[in-house]
């Protein structure tokens, strides 16, 4: 990946904040561009009126 598919700049690879891998990251918009995301879903059944969120460590 050379270009930014969002605004056309540069992309360069670096470790983003609260990450553990590189990734290439654009230098003009700062877009992080993952490589074959996972996409991971789930439903939870409501139990006594509570419902369980999980939240991701990392932005996608």
């Amino acid at each position: 990946m050379k270009y930014c598919s969002g605004c056309g700049e540069e992309v360069t690879q670096k470790i983003p904040d609260d990450d553990t891998r590189h990734r290439y990251v654009c230098l003009g918009c700062e877009t992080i561009h993952y490589q074959n995301p996972n996409i991971v879903a789930g439903t939870i059944p409501v139990h006594e009126g509570k419902v369980l969120l999980c939240k991701r460590a990392i932005e996608p």
